[in-house]
């Protein structure tokens, strides 16, 4: 007998594995647990394994592939209408953990020479009937078969024990001995038999006072208008007072002789029932015992057959995709499905994210408000729904297996560490080039927009230090993005640049008059729209060493007042004049 795989497990994701791919920071920062709860199988055995799944790890590949090209067939093969079927049937089967592991607890004292005191109680034999009843009925299904649910056999052969297999009720009765039958027909004799004599004694009082009492033996006078009738019970010896209230006053009349003796009797046969129940229980929990391997198995069935359905019903939700083997990751039209379906609500559109990224570091850059953030989270997510397994929310993704994915966000240091939020972020630097020094596995870290919390000056000189010591740290098979405003980056040699395409050719002025709208909540809002429709989210590379200045625009189009507008694009003049006049002395 094989220790039942079927207990309870943590939050995901849980152990080594999960730990050494992820950190909390990355979880949170692509809002992972929404994600992953929109993967929903409908039975709490794939609930509990869902929760211990581990994600995907270099050396894994065969098994990865193997995962996707199974999710493949599922999806060609479940329509709608199966996998409505094959859900349906899984909601109808309850939760038996709890029950094989008292069940594994009984067999494993017997193993040790305890020997085997207690056995399952009915209420745990029914759980356990319905639990195989919907099993045969969802392997007796084409949609069940093509989701792993392949073996009849199995299933019939778990049902025979309990008897009456095509029924989803079970009772001792269903698998009683001779003895047990016997005892129950004499029960029920009896009972019969006192049925009669209650009649007769309650005709009997019903003559003599007027009145039935109950099965219990109690008479209730109402008050006051059967005053009269409890003053004779009063009188009456065999009957005996129990209490007065101002509005009824109760009595107690005593069994017949007849009565208490058939009351005795059946409580015999009740004891001897029970006793033979108890025997029949014990034997079928040792029948159970003996295939309780097969009970594994058909545990396992239903798991695979509910978190491959959930697979396919989460592949529909996000249209997503199956990765392919490459070297670099790389996705097409890829959708964060929490996003989209926010913005779908607000009739807002969303723009899909294409890119394929280089092996080794890579620069993002573009406006703010231009979907840098969302475009580096979109890409994690992705990468790590493809380790887990799970559909890439993406018309196409090819990718490899990393063996550690960070995203170092804005860093909120934590109020105890004593650290600013720049010291958070020079840990984060730190911790990266560490982890990609000490690698030995290939590993995918972004950074979004480091060094942005120090002073202009030296947040430059610190990005441009970490991607040049990221570029010698990291060899090709490394994937590592930077996401930043500083030019100083953008004149970096020999690394892969990319920007968001940002404004698109539209009226947005520069300094415009914005003095009369400035407190008009309504035009305010218009312009945010307008400014969004404006906006080209799409991702291209780009060879230009300067960075794009769409900024004073996007102010003047939300308000700020011309007299700062003018300023600031004096400003911008004398800083490109006095660069211009270095650069020519140089």
């Amino acid at each position: 007998m094989n220790k039942s795989s079927v207990g309870d497990s943590a939050n995901h994701p849980s152990g080594q594995a999960a730990v050494a791919l992820l950190n909390e920071e990355t979880l949170d920062a692509i809002q992972w647990n929404l994600l992953w709860e929109q993967w929903r199988p409908v039975t709490p055995l794939a609930r509990a394994q869902k929760n211990r799944l581990q994600p995907f790890l270099p050396g894994d590949e065969q098994r990865w592939q193997g995962t996707y090209h199974l999710l493949q067939s599922d999806v060609h093969l479940l329509s709608t209408v199966f996998l409505k079927e094959v859900r349906e049937t899984l909601r109808e089967m309850p939760d038996v953990r709890e029950i094989l592991q008292r069940l594994w607890n009984m067999g494993a004292a017997a193993s040790a020479g305890i020997g085997m005191t207690q056995h399952l109680s009915a209420r745990d034999m029914l759980v356990l009937k319905q639990f195989a009843v919907y099993g045969q009925r969802l392997a007796a299904k084409l949609a069940g078969q093509m989701c792993g649910v392949s073996d009849e056999a199995l299933w019939a052969g778990l049902l025979r024990p309990f008897g009456h297999p095509d029924e989803p009720s079970f009772a001792v009765q269903h698998i009683a001995t001779s003895e047990y039958d016997e005892a129950a027909k004499a029960y029920s004799q009896v009972l019969h038999r006192r049925s009669e004599a209650i009649r007769k004694w309650s005709n009997h009082w019903q003559e003599r006072l007027g009145v039935r009492p109950g099965r219990d033996g109690v008479i209730v006078c109402k008050l006051p208008g059967q005053a009269q009738l409890a003053a004779r019970l009063k009188e009456t010896p065999e009957v005996t007072w129990q209490s007065d209230t101002p509005y009824e006053s109760t009595f107690a009349v005593p069994p017949s002789l007849e009565m208490a003796g058939l009351q005795r009797e059946i409580e015999g046969w009740q004891q001897t029932m029970d006793a033979q129940a108890e025997g029949i229980l014990h034997r079928l929990t040792e029948q159970l015992l003996d295939v309780y391997d097969q009970w594994d198995e058909a545990v396992r069935q239903t798991i695979e057959v509910d978190l491959r359905a959930a697979k396919v019903v989460l592949w529909h939700q996000w249209g997503g995709c199956t990765p392919t083997p490459a070297d670099v990751l790389s996705v097409t039209d890829a959708v964060h499905p929490l996003l989209a379906e926010k913005m779908a609500q607000q009739s807002r559109a969303y723009t899909p994210l294409t890119w394929s990224p280089e092996e080794g570091v890579n620069i993002l850059t573009g406006l703010n408000m231009g979907g840098k953030t969302l475009s580096v989270r979109l890409l994690v997510t992705c990468q790590v729904c493809a380790q887990y397994g799970l559909p890439v929310p993406a018309q196409a993704c090819s990718t490899r297996l990393y063996g550690a994915i960070r995203l170092y966000a804005a860093a909120a240091a934590p109020a105890e560490s004593g650290l600013s939020s720049f010291g958070a972020e020079v840990l984060q630097m730190r911790d990266s080039l560490t982890g990609i020094e000490n690698a030995r596995q290939p590993v995918f870290h972004c950074f979004d927009e480091p060094a942005k919390s120090t002073n202009p000056a030296e947040g430059e000189a610190l990005v441009v230090g970490l991607i040049e010591s990221l570029q010698a740290a990291a060899p090709k098979h490394h994937l590592v993005v930077v996401t930043t405003h500083f030019s100083g980056a953008m004149r970096l040699r020999d690394i892969p640049k990319f920007r968001v395409r940002g404004l698109k050719n539209v009226n947005l002025p520069v300094a415009g008059d914005n003095e009369e709208f400035q407190e008009d909540t309504q035009v305010l809002q218009q312009r945010l729209r307008l400014l969004a429709e404006a906006m080209d989210y799409r991702l291209e590379p780009v060879q230009s060493t300067e960075l794009a200045q769409e900024g004073l625009r996007v102010a003047s189009w939300l308000g700020l007042p011309k007299s700062v507008l003018q300023k600031s694009q004096r400003y911008l003049v004398e800083a490109a004049g006095t660069r211009n006049l270095r650069g020519n002395q140089r």
